[in-house]
């Protein structure tokens, strides 16, 4: 979040909020920069389909033009 932030500030110069996004049905993503770009970030192995629920669900409304998962997984 806080690398976003510093990202949203220094390279596009604030001119895009950061916000998220839920619906009453509570599918949501993490991030959204205007209506440009949806991130949602996940700490896991693998990525599975349930991972991609709020994004489809965001991707049905037509609100964003780019969608992106972001996943970490920390190895041994």
């Amino acid at each position: 979040a806080l690398e976003l932030r510093a990202y949203v500030s220094y390279v596009l110069k604030n001119r895009k909020k950061i916000s998220f996004w839920r619906t009453t049905s509570q599918f949501e993503v993490d991030f959204l920069i205007g209506d440009q770009v949806a991130i949602e970030v996940k700490s896991t192995r693998r990525v599975q389909n349930q991972h991609l629920k709020g994004l489809k669900a965001l991707k049905d409304e037509s609100l964003v033009k780019k969608y992106f998962l972001i996943y970490y997984f920390e190895s041994n």
